[in-house]
């Protein structure tokens, strides 16, 4: 009878030491792939919410503005060419006429627009100037405007949210917060509007939809859209603000540069958004390189000095066909 000789000590302590190897390769693609779960849903949601805010605008702008009276009542429809529509009672404290005083004119028909922030959640969480107009103390000339029948602060969240999501409790089960024997939907994504019109039809609009993921209803930090000057110089793709801005490789920022090149000349009226990819103390590196300004004429300047919005909490932001009259 042939007797067969065991492992030895040293060749299980190699075999263990290989095994190991092998499991923790294998452990770290548990938390990786949770991640980039994470990241398909977080897109697809916002994509979601941006082909959910896009059909709404379209039906609105056909049944409120191509349809609507005429002239259109809707208040952010006339900001594209007045940038004080809309600022009556109390509000007018924050319009910004005459021009000869530092103002903003009428944008007639053979020039850009101006670019209106219609966002309906913005509007109803802020106060003062940060209410009509964008940015952190409504330091920029892009108005901000919400629409006419929006008739409460619910209604405002639910027209700007993505209605697909449940919360969950700590085991797991669907529940609303505010009534634990319930479920309720998240309302975690929402969105603004960025409508600008281009040419001389008054009916056509360019259309740029910005999800928010975790925007808080009703609630608008300061430092949630901080503004900054900077000299913008065409086709690079850095750019440095004039302070120390609260973003991230992978957020976006707002080039709401809305002003005159020199006195008498033509207007920039500009709603460009760019992705961060790096930053640098003040200095950010953009996925795209600066676009060339709207002005009404031609040639565009190479530089300018700019006016730029970080926004928080932006997952996406998509650039739409523009709004027709045939919408």
């Amino acid at each position: 009878m042939t007797r067969r000789s065991g492992l030895s000590l040293i060749e299980v302590l190699v075999a263990l030491f290989i095994m190991g190897l092998g499991v923790i390769a294998i452990l770290t693609m548990f938390p990786l792939g949770a991640y980039q779960m994470a990241v398909a849903v977080r897109e697809d949601r916002s994509a979601q919410s941006a082909a959910a805010a896009d059909a709404y605008i379209r039906t609105y702008w056909k049944a409120y503005v191509v349809q609507g009276p005429n002239p259109p009542t809707e208040t952010f429809y006339n900001a594209l060419s007045d940038p004080n529509a809309g600022l009556t009672g109390g509000l007018s404290a924050f319009a910004r006429t005459p021009p000869a005083a530092g103002g903003l004119p009428l944008a007639s028909l053979n020039e850009p627009g101006y670019p209106v922030l219609t966002d309906p959640m913005g509007y109803v969480a802020r106060s003062g100037a940060s209410q009509v107009w964008g940015g952190d103390g409504g330091a920029t000339n892009a108005p901000r405007r919400i629409l006419n029948q929006i008739v409460n602060n619910q209604h405002a969240q639910r027209v700007c949210s993505l209605m697909d999501g449940l919360a969950y409790d700590d085991d797991g089960r669907p529940v609303n917060p505010a009534a634990p024997t319930s479920a309720d939907r998240e309302l975690r994504y929402n969105w603004l509007w960025v409508v600008q019109r281009t040419n001389a039809n008054p009916f056509a609009a360019s259309l740029t939809v910005v999800v928010f993921d975790r925007r808080a209803h009703l609630y608008a930090p300061a430092g949630s859209e901080q503004v900054f000057t900077a000299t913008a110089n065409v086709g690079t793709s850095s750019v440095a603000l004039s302070g120390t801005p609260d973003v991230k490789p992978g957020g976006w920022i707002m080039d709401a540069t809305v002003t005159q090149i020199s006195a008498g000349g033509p207007w920039i009226r500009n709603a460009n958004f760019y992705r961060v990819t790096a930053v640098n103390g003040n200095t950010l590196e953009l996925q795209s390189p600066i676009k060339t300004p709207t002005t009404a004429l031609s040639p565009a300047p190479g530089s300018y000095t700019g006016t730029f919005v970080v926004m928080r909490g932006v997952s996406g932001v998509y650039v739409r066909p523009p709004l027709s009259a045939n919408d």
